[in-house]
């Protein structure tokens, strides 16, 4: 794993300036400005980088006021940076996710603050040569500033440290199972949950979402849905776990360790119609539509001329 980030986190050895922390064998530290065009971490399998770049106001100003010297235009100086909001490229198109961020009002200006700060961690990234690589490969941004890669995933500071949100933090202290019953989340999870309301929303979020990635591992684990109910029960509403298994009969038994007798039920779609009338039933847009205005009928011509005269 490769770390990046401002030398006074990874330090720096040519300066004799410390690491703030101290690291594994199998994880080397870099730091900004000092990455550019090296190829010795094409080998790495992922990528952390702390923070950003972030020259202060005035030294931006001063390399924007040696590159346009000669424009037209007079340069716009500011006291301090403004905001506006830009949106992350996320994977899953029907999520829009987009935060404040610093920018200069002269349009020059910023264009050389991006390159010290945006494309700074875009260099830092390339360091893995994702384009060419072989396999896949992780890459964790410590920074809320919006680039040029797709994302496929936003967690915060507690989430990330904690091995993922709520539902991930439940699952990891199971063994392969999870029942998603709220009631059943907040009391058995009182450090997460402090009411079944919040345990329904996540639950009700990640169903809608139907997965979630394990971000400690390099591919994406596999879940599956099943539903089950107390065994002999009269409960009419059938619960609804995940599980790490297909096999009904394996998460049955997880089940049951935990939870006691349970009866299993396939939670596959619903079966599709029989008929064209049950078709309509389950899928109203398929109903017939009536004419959203009257059809007549044409009015008789009468008889012709030699008719009448017969």
């Amino acid at each position: 794993m490769l770390v990046v980030g401002p030398q006074a986190i990874t330090g720096n050895a040519k300066t004799g300036i410390p690491a703030a922390f101290s690291m594994p064998s199998n994880v080397e530290l870099a730091h900004f400005n000092a990455i550019r065009g090296m190829d010795c971490w094409k080998e790495v399998d992922a990528i952390v980088v702390i923070g950003r770049n972030q020259p202060p106001l005035e030294e931006v100003e001063a390399i924007a006021r040696s590159l346009f010297l000669t424009d037209d235009e007079p340069m716009q100086f500011a006291e301090n940076w403004t905001t506006e909001v830009r949106g992350y490229r996320m994977r899953d198109k029907k999520e829009r996710i987009g935060v404040d961020v610093v920018v200069h009002p002269d349009q020059r200006v910023q264009a050389v603050h991006e390159q010290l700060r945006e494309h700074e961690s875009q260099q830092a990234i390339d360091r893995l040569r994702l384009v060419h690589g072989e396999r896949p490969k992780r890459v964790y941004l410590s920074s809320n500033i919006p680039l040029d890669i797709d994302v496929d995933r936003i967690v915060n500071w507690n989430e990330m440290v904690h091995g993922g949100d709520r539902i991930e933090q439940a699952w990891n202290q199971l063994e392969g199972v999870l029942p998603m019953a709220p009631d059943l989340l907040a009391t058995t999870f009182p450090a997460l949950w402090a009411s079944r309301d919040a345990a329904k929303a996540d639950a009700r979020r990640w169903r809608k979402k139907g997965r979630f990635t394990n971000i400690f591992s390099i591919g994406n684990m596999t879940l599956f849905r099943h539903e089950y109910r107390a065994a002999k029960s009269k409960q009419r509403r059938w619960s609804w776990c995940i599980s790490d298994s297909a096999d009904a009969e394996t998460t049955r038994l997880r089940l049951e360790a935990l939870l006691g007798a349970v009866e299993m039920r396939s939670a596959n779609k619903a079966p599709k119609a029989r008929n064209v009338r049950d078709q309509r039933r389950r899928k109203p847009h398929l109903r017939a539509r009536r004419p959203s205005h009257k059809i007549r009928r044409p009015k008789s011509l009468g008889r012709s001329t030699e008719a009448r005269r017969a």
